[in-house]
C-alpha cells in the first residue's frame, strides 16, 4: 500500500514538474542569449557591489553573463517555482485530501495514517530532487547550445541546495497540513513564509548588527557559501535536511492526534447558512427568485479566505515594517544603493535603492508583492473550475440551475474582489510605513496608484489561470501554467531593463504593463491599466468560452 500512495502521489504532480522543468530550461536559454552581449554590465556589478551582495547574487572573478543569467535562475527564478510546487504537494498531502473528502476513503484501505504521511513525504522528496536536478540538466543544455562558457559553474551543486531547499518549504506545509487540515491555510501560511523567507535572507545579511537573522530562513542555506561556484556546502545541506526530517516528524505527530474530517470535506455556503433558521427564510427567497447562483461568488471567496487574509496580513505586514527599517538601516542604504549599477537597480524595479520610493520599489514592489498577489489570485483561479472537477463535485453543482457562464463569472468575482482586498491591504501598509520614516514619506496618490496596479496585475494572472483550468479541468495544470507565464513575465520585464537591444520586451510582459511606468514615483498610469483590465476581461471571456464546451469530468 505504500506503494499506491507514493505512486498516487507522483502520478498527479509529474506534469506539473514536467512543466516547470521545461520553463525552466526556457528561461535559461533566452536569458543567456540575451545576457551575451552584457560583459561590461556584469564586470561593473562584480567591481562595485559590496561583498555580502556580490555572494548573494553569486559574483566572482570568473563569472560571465551567462553564470550570471544562471545564478539569478538558482537564486530567485528557480527557488520560486520548484518551493511553491513544493508547497502545493505539502499542501495537498494531507489538508487537500482532508478539503475533497478522499482522506477517510484513503483510510478505509489497510494502510496507517504514519504510513500515509511518510508515503506523501517520500513523493515530495523524490518530484522536487528529480525536478530540481533535471532542471539543472536542462539548463546545461540551454548553456552548450548558446556557446556559454560554465567555466567554475557546478550546476549540480547548485540544483541539489535548490532541491534540498525545496524539500523543506514541502515538508513546512506537509506539517502544517497535517496539524490543521486547512489547505487554503497552509498553502497561504507556507507560501507567505517562503516570501519572507526570500526577503530575510536577501536583505538581513547586509545589515551588520542583525544578519545573524537571516540564518533562520531555509532560504539562506539555499545561497550560503554559493554552491553554483563553490560547490556543495555540506553544512548547509545538513541544516537543510534536518529542518525537513524535523517537519516529518511533527507531521505525523499531528495527524495522528487529530480527528481528521472525512466524507464531504466542505459543504457547500448554502447548506452552511442553511444550518440558521434565520437564514433559511432568506435562502428560499433567493431559490424561489432564481438568485441562488449569487452564492457561488460568496463560496468561492469564504474557501478561499484563510489565504486571503495571509496574503494580505503579509503584504501589509511587510509595508508597515520597511518603514521602520528604512530609519534602521538609512545609512547603509545610501552607501549600499550607490554601489549598484545602474542596469541591477532597473532589475530590481528601481532607479534609486537610497530613496523611500526606491526601497519599497526594490523590497515591496519588484518581487515580493507581486508574487504575493499572483499565490493568491492563481491559487484561487486553479480551483474555481480545475478544482471542482478535480474534486469530482462540478457535476453536481452543474446539476443545480446554475448555468456555466455563471460558474465562470461569479468565480472571476470572488477573484477580483481578492485582488482588491489585497491592493487595499498593500496600500494600506505601504502608507502606513511610509509615514513612520523620518527622512520623509510617499505620495498618498502614487501610493494608491502601486496598489491599484499590483491589483491589476493579480487579476490578470487569476484571469489567466481561470483560462487553463477550463481549457483542462487540472488544477495542477493551471497553477503550473500561470506560475510559469508569471515567472516568463518577470523575467522579460528584467531584460527589458539590462538591454537596449530587447527594451522592446516590456511592451509584451504583463509585468511591463503593471511597473514599466513607475507608478510609485509617477502614479497611474492609463495604458497600463487599461491593458491589464482589457486583458483581464478578454481572458475570462475565453474561459466561458472554453467552459461553455468542454467535457466535464465527475
Amino acid at each position: 500500500m505504500l506503494a499506491n500512495v507514493y505512486t498516487k502521489a507522483l502520478r498527479d504532480r509529474w506534469l506539473g514538474w514536467m512543466l516547470a522543468i521545461v520553463g525552466l530550461t526556457a528561461i535559461a536559454y533566452f536569458g543567456m542569449f540575451v545576457y551575451s552581449d552584457l560583459d561590461d554590465f556584469v564586470e561593473g556589478m562584480r567591481d562595485s557591489l559590496p561583498e555580502a551582495m556580490r555572494n548573494i547574487l553569486g559574483l566572482t572573478e570568473t563569472t560571465t553573463p551567462a553564470t550570471f543569467l544562471l545564478s539569478a535562475v538558482f537564486t530567485s527564478y528557480g527557488p520560486f517555482i520548484v518551493m511553491g510546487l513544493a508547497i502545493s504537494m505539502g499542501s495537498a498531502a494531507v489538508a487537500g485530501e482532508e478539503r475533497d473528502g478522499t482522506f477517510d476513503i484513503l483510510q478505509s484501505n489497510p494502510v496507517e495514517r504514519t504510513t500515509t504521511v511518510l508515503s506523501k513525504a517520500g513523493a515530495i522528496l523524490t518530484l522536487v530532487t528529480a525536478g530540481s536536478l533535471v532542471s539543472g540538466g536542462g539548463m546545461w543544455i540551454a548553456s552548450r547550445a548558446v556557446g556559454a562558457d560554465l567555466t567554475g559553474v557546478d550546476l549540480f551543486a547548485a540544483s541539489l541546495h535548490l532541491a534540498s531547499a525545496g524539500v523543506v518549504y514541502g515538508m513546512i506545509a506537509l506539517a502544517v497540513g497535517a496539524w490543521t487540515g486547512n489547505a487554503a491555510l497552509t498553502s497561504g501560511g507556507a507560501a507567505g513564509f517562503l516570501i519572507l523567507s526570500f526577503f530575510g535572507a536577501g536583505i538581513l545579511p547586509i545589515i551588520d548588527s542583525i544578519a545573524w537573522l537571516a540564518r533562520i530562513f531555509p532560504w539562506f542555506y539555499m545561497v550560503d557559501g554559493t554552491p553554483i561556484n563553490k560547490g556543495i556546502v555540506w553544512p548547509s545541506l545538513l541544516v537543510l535536511g534536518v529542518i525537513a526530517l524535523a517537519m516529518v516528524g511533527i507531521a505525523v505527530a499531528g495527524v495522528n492526534r487529530r480527528d481528521l474530517r472525512v466524507g464531504i470535506a466542505s459543504s457547500s455556503l448554502r447548506d452552511r447558512l442553511s444550518s440558521n433558521r434565520i437564514l433559511t427564510s432568506v435562502l428560499e427567497r433567493m431559490e424561489a427568485s432564481g438568485q441562488t447562483v449569487r452564492t457561488i461568488a460568496a463560496k468561492a471567496f469564504n474557501e478561499s479566505r484563510p489565504m486571503i487574509i495571509t496574503a494580505s496580513v503579509i503584504v501589509l505586514y511587510m509595508g508597515v515594517l520597511m518603514g521602520p527599517m528604512y530609519n534602521l538601516i538609512d545609512d547603509v542604504l545610501i552607501d549600499f544603493g550607490d554601489s549598484f549599477p545602474e542596469g541591477l537597480l532597473a532589475i530590481v524595479g528601481t532607479k534609486d535603492l537610497s530613496s523611500v520610493s526606491g526601497w519599497y520599489s526594490a523590497e515591496i514592489f519588484s518581487i515580493v508583492g507581486p508574487a504575493a498577489a499572483l499565490v493568491l489570485t492563481i491559487s484561487m483561479a486553479a480551483k474555481a473550475l480545475g478544482g471542482e472537477q478535480d474534486r469530482g463535485s462540478m457535476d453536481v453543482l452543474l446539476a443545480n440551475p446554475v448555468s456555466r457562464s455563471h460558474v465562470v463569472l461569479h468565480n472571476a468575482a470572488a477573484i477580483a474582489g481578492a485582488s482588491v482586498g489585497f491592493g487595499l491591504a498593500t496600500f494600506v501598509g505601504t502608507w502606513a510605513g511610509a509615514a513612520l520614516i523620518t527622512s520623509g514619506g510617499l505620495e498618498l496618490v502614487n501610493v494608491a496608484a502601486v496598489s491599484v496596479h499590483i491589483a491589476g496585475l493579480a487579476m490578470f494572472f487569476g484571469a489567466f489561470a481561470m483560462l487553463v483550468g477550463a481549457i483542462t479541468g487540472r488544477t495542477s495544470i493551471a497553477v503550473g501554467a500561470a506560475s510559469g507565464l508569471g515567472i516568463a513575465s518577470y523575467v522579460l520585464n528584467a531584460f527589458s531593463a539590462v538591454s537596449e537591444n530587447y527594451a522592446w520586451l516590456g511592451s509584451l510582459s504583463p509585468f511591463g504593463w503593471y511597473s514599466g511606468s513607475d507608478p510609485l514615483n509617477n502614479g497611474f498610469s492609463g495604458s497600463g491599466l487599461v491593458t491589464l483590465a482589457v486583458g483581464s476581461a478578454l481572458l475570462i471571456g475565453l474561459a466561458v468560452f472554453a467552459f461553455l464546451r468542454a467535457d466535464i469530468k465527475n
